[in-house]
Order: C-alpha cells, then structure tokens, then sequence
C-alpha cells in the first residue's frame, strides 16, 4: 500500500514539472509570437535559482524513483507509475534544456 502511494507521489511530482514546464512553453510562444515582429523579438524569463532547483530535484528523483523500482517489492501497477514517472521527469528536462537553448527563454537571477 505504502509503495503505490509512494509512486503515485513519483507521478504528483512529474505532472508538476510538467505543469510547470508547459506553463513556460506557452508562455514563451506566445511572449516570441506577440512581439516577433518589433526587432529583438519576444521572449519569457525564467527565475535562475527555480531553474537550478528544477533540475537538480528532477535529477534527484529518477534515480530513487529507479532505486524503489528495483530493491522493493511492487505491484505491477506501482512498477508501472513509477517507470512513467522516470520517463516523465526524464523527458521534462529534455524539454526544458531544449527550451534554455532557444532564445524565446532567458533565465534571469531575481
């Protein structure tokens, strides 16, 4: 019971990042599509040390996530929240790293 609850947490955790990750992604389509055209084009920022603090959770949880997977006993079910959770978190900072890179993003110390 405690492990499903466990994975189901791993899951909460990922919909968030990726909550927030599709939050900056729309924004800063529409930041580059609102204001494309006035010479520097549009961008969105994003806060330096919540960007440091996404990565390094986000780091921090898939090994644990694959540490519970593999010394504990789980459900089928558990196993799988937990193996779309890796991906989950795994793939969010792919996007996000992805969206650093453009310049539709610059991360700003506030």
């Amino acid at each position: 019971m405690i492990r499903k609850v466990i994975s189901i947490v791993f899951l909460g955790i990922a919909l968030l990042q990726w909550f927030i990750i599709g939050e900056r992604t729309v924004n800063a389509f529409w930041m580059w599509f609102k204001f494309k055209d006035y010479g520097g084009g549009g961008y969105t920022t994003m806060n330096l040390e919540t960007l440091i603090a996404g990565y390094a959770i986000s780091i921090a949880i898939i090994p644990i996530v694959l540490l519970t997977q593999k010394y504990f006993t789980v459900s089928p079910a558990a196993a799988r929240i937990n193996k779309t959770a890796m991906y989950m978190l795994a793939a969010g900072l792919l996007w996000l790293t992805a969206l650093q890179l453009t310049p539709m993003v610059k991360a700003l110390r506030k």
